[in-house]
């Protein structure tokens, strides 16, 4: 552990008090909640406004959502901070077991609250409609509430989580008007993240395949776009049938690979290298599937191409 957190008395009342009303139906809903802030809901969001509605939108919208979860989990590392319920005393803050909850790696900053304030920011500030802008703020504000409820945070986690997205948010869109190739700046911002993984595998840190994953998916999801570019090249459709199909069609794939590559993901193995090299890699295809191969197969499946 390189930095100590500073837990002030107050956070640990803030959690006490959700447990004063907490049972079966608030933890369900919670649960639900807090899955609005996790790696598939925001796969799902990209996916949603890649395929169907604004495709150059959504690219810089991925690069920037999953750039932000590499430079959260390397926040992450820096910290390695005990989760509210590791603390002696304290277990019975976690409402929900890890796999319910996806409590895993270090607690400072909030994964999920991150997650949340640069996706549903990212759509709130690029589309225009209010009845999204509303969605995206409720999204905003319930999915760090849903984390403290769980007893999977402490306020400063979810607080910092959500400060450094919007600061990150602010960055990349003003970058993404004054340098002309945009590029430039992906490609800057994946050395660096290389490099901290490359740091990484060197010392051997636990505890570290949330970063992973999330090199994984900006990196996959570039190589995605660099194909789809060059030998794709889809267009939208504006035919609600043909668009619902292509959806399906699309997430089935899409979330296909997911879950099926976890099955490599989760090979047990003693080398941790390795488990972070395969967290990499099933992300890093996941993201190739959905930014490349779901796009191709609207092109080259008969009942799937826009006939107009």
């Amino acid at each position: 552990m390189f930095l100590e957190v500073y837990r002030f008395a107050f956070e640990w009342d803030i959690l006490d008090f959700f447990c004063t009303f907490a049972n079966d139906f608030f933890n369900l809903l919670a649960q639900v909640i807090s899955e609005a802030g996790s790696s598939p809901a925001v796969i799902v969001f990209i996916t949603i406004s890649y395929w169907l509605i604004d495709k150059e939108k959504s690219k810089k919208i991925a690069f920037i959502c999953f750039s932000s979860m590499s430079l959260l989990n390397t926040f992450k590392m820096l910290f390695s901070a005990a989760r509210p319920f590791e603390y002696e005393g304290k277990k019975y803050l976690r409402k929900l077991t890890e796999a319910e909850d996806n409590a895993t790696g270090s607690s400072f900053p909030s994964g999920h609250s991150n997650n949340s304030w640069t996706l549903y920011g990212e759509y709130a500030y690029n589309f225009k409609a209010t009845w999204l802008r509303v969605i995206c703020i409720v999204f905003m504000v319930l999915v760090p509430i849903s984390r403290l409820y769980l007893g999977v945070h402490f306020p400063g986690d979810v607080f910092v989580g959500a400060i450094l997205a919007l600061a990150y948010i602010i960055l990349m869109e003003v970058l993404y008007k004054k340098v002309k190739n945009f590029n430039i700046v992906k490609l800057i911002v994946m050395g660096i993240f290389t490099v901290v993984a490359i740091y990484i595998l060197i010392v051997g840190q636990s505890n570290l395949k949330d970063f992973f994953s999330a090199y994984g998916l900006l990196v996959g999801f570039y190589i995605g776009d660099l194909l789809e570019s060059k030998y794709v090249k889809f267009n939208h459709t504006k035919d609600l049938k043909l668009n619902i199909l292509r959806y399906l069609v699309g997430i089935i794939v899409t979330l296909a690979a997911y879950f099926g590559l976890s099955l490599i993901r989760h090979i047990d193995t003693p080398i941790i290298q390795v488990t972070y090299v395969l967290y990499a890699v099933t992300y890093g295809i996941t993201c190739v599937i959905a930014g490349y191969v779901a796009p191709l197969l609207f092109k080259v499946l008969p009942f799937l191409k826009d006939k107009k």
